[in-house]
């Protein structure tokens, strides 16, 4: 389990490290919340960061309404022309949380996402996640859906 903590926090460190020197964009980072956390009765914040014009990375707090949470980091490949955060994208991910016991997770994702007004992001993307952790074996396989609204900083 250090392993997975350690993994997801160095790629997240080296990422945001070398975003740095890419040229300033306003198209770069955005905060987002997703739209499907209360059916879940959690909330969550999202943060993503352009590393270049076809990749991004996203860290991503849950905090689960009955107690416990959960920290998830996507690295976003943007499949479509326009630079990232805008488009097409495939997102391998992975996280660790607690919640009924610790637990850590890993998937990929495929989804889309919208810049409207040059101001406000819409995104939804789908995809199976493995979570391992408390239960009768220990592995289970899920849907990972969402639905975000954002804004460009």
């Amino acid at each position: 389990m250090n392993r997975v903590l350690l993994f997801t926090f160095s790629i997240f460190f080296s990422a945001l490290v070398s975003g740095q020197n890419a040229e300033k964009d306003h198209r770069n980072l955005v905060l987002k919340t997703g739209l499907f956390a209360p059916i879940f009765n959690t909330s969550t914040l999202a943060f993503e960061k352009g590393i270049n014009d076809n990749t991004s990375l996203q860290g991503q707090l849950i905090l689960n309404w009955d107690g416990g949470f959960g920290l998830f980091t996507d690295y976003k490949f943007y499949l479509s022309d326009a630079p990232a955060p805008d488009g097409v994208f495939i997102s391998p991910f992975q996280g660790f949380g607690f919640i009924e016991g610790l637990m850590a997770g890993t998937g990929l994702t495929i989804g889309m996402q919208k810049i409207y007004k040059n101001r406000i992001t819409i995104e939804g993307f789908i995809g199976p996640i493995v979570i391992y952790g408390p239960g009768s074996n220990g592995m289970h396989i899920l849907v990972r859906p969402g639905l975000t609204v954002g804004v460009l900083l």
